[in-house]
């Protein structure tokens, strides 16, 4: 897992894109369970609630796609989510509980960079 952060743009100009480069491109998401009856998306702190309900879950026959998206920007380069909500035809973005949250940009970058509802 490589953690990248900035702190200000004239971290990023000291650094140099060079220096960026050396560490490899950005992670993309990360499929943490194959499942087939819905897709659950979270990140950070939610993300081990998410598998732990994907689990209870399986006791009551539901089958959960469970994905970890890892970064915002850039989001889901490959569209892999929009594969799985494909495959699901179900979707639950879960979110941390703040203002500000992610949920909304997720779902805005599904709908019209992915177009999930074609």
């Amino acid at each position: 897992m490589r953690l990248l952060l900035i702190a200000s743009t004239f971290l990023v100009f000291q650094v140099g894109a060079q220096s960026l480069a050396k560490l490899g491109p950005l992670p993309s998401i990360e499929v943490l369970k194959e499942g087939a009856d819905i897709t659950l998306i979270s990140y950070g702190s939610t993300l081990r609630i998410v598998q732990n309900v994907a689990l209870t879950l399986e006791h009551y026959h539901i089958d959960a796609e469970v994905i970890d998206i890892q970064t915002l920007i850039p989001f889901d380069i490959t569209k892999e989510i929009r594969s799985s909500i494909a495959k699901t035809n179900r979707l639950l973005i879960v979110d941390e509980d703040m203002p500000g949250g992610a949920a909304a940009y997720i779902f805005q970058q599904l709908l019209e960079k992915q177009n999930i509802f074609p």
